[in-house]
């Protein structure tokens, strides 16, 4: 139940990243960043108070489990889950550079709707990817699957490289007098 759980979890959340940056993109082209800004401003705030203010939020209480030790934090720091947290970073790092990178490739290309596609498309893969992973039942351990979904980012990514970037022609080193 519990990877079930999370698959919705995951869902609902990737539903969110496919909406968002396709109506900020949205707005921002058809009236203004400011309009696109208060807009989402506002659905935030909205979607908070749904959530804080839910009966379940309100009656949650944290579960104290037997034997549960009072200091846990102890185990989040064996070598293991450390190396865990730095490699996740550097994938967060990648897909926080990439929307920053759909911006920049939406003005290149004069089509501001990139900015927006680029990452629900993106979304909309994870959406996938968390419904099947959670639909499935899996055979083969923790580790084997991390390794295998960590390959499958890099492959996604590698298509990338095939492409040449557009590059500005080389500057003269003597600038030509008229």
């Amino acid at each position: 139940m519990r990877h079930a759980a999370l698959a919705l979890d995951t869902g609902t959340q990737g539903l969110l990243y496919i909406v968002g940056p396709l109506l900020v993109a949205t707005l921002a082209s058809s009236y203004s960043p400011a309009v696109a800004l208060a807009v989402t401003a506002a659905l935030g705030l909205a979607g908070t108070a749904a959530v804080a203010l839910a009966p379940p939020s309100q009656r949650w209480r944290p579960e104290r489990f037997e034997g549960q030790d009072a200091n846990q934090a102890h185990q989040l720091a064996i070598p293991a889950v450390l190396l865990l947290f730095v490699s996740l970073t550097g994938i967060g790092f990648a897909i926080g550079a990439m929307n920053v990178w759909s911006i920049a490739l939406a003005e290149h290309h004069h089509q501001d709707m990139l900015s927006g596609i680029i990452p629900a498309t993106f979304s909309t893969g994870s959406f996938v990817g968390g419904l099947i992973y959670g639909r499935r039942t899996w055979s083969s351990t923790t580790t084997r699957r991390l390794i295998i979904s960590t390959a499958a980012f890099l492959a996604g990514w590698l298509p990338l490289l095939t492409r040449q970037g557009s590059r500005p022609p080389p500057r003269s080193p003597c600038p030509v007098r008229s």
